[in-house]
């Protein structure tokens, strides 16, 4: 889980710094035959955040409150 959620953080960051610079180039030139591309970039950035990003709350409060539920099973189990 830990993987997930950082590598998740990581990844929208880096959809973060595509949304800044897709929007920068749009306000620049809207009318641009590359706009259709830059808002593309855009949207998937915002999917990205609300679909993606949604359920790390719960992953970070879980790994935060140190539950030790997964490393205390025994392989005798």
């Amino acid at each position: 889980m830990p993987v997930g959620l950082f590598g998740r953080v990581l990844v929208g960051w880096l959809w973060l710094r595509q949304a800044l610079l897709a929007s920068h180039a749009l306000a620049l030139q809207p009318a641009s035959h590359d706009a259709p591309f830059y808002q593309g970039k855009v949207h998937a950035a915002r999917y990205f955040m609300a679909w993606e990003l949604a359920p790390i709350e719960a992953h970070a409060r879980l790994l935060s409150a140190a539950d030790r539920l997964s490393l205390d099973m025994q392989d005798h189990w």
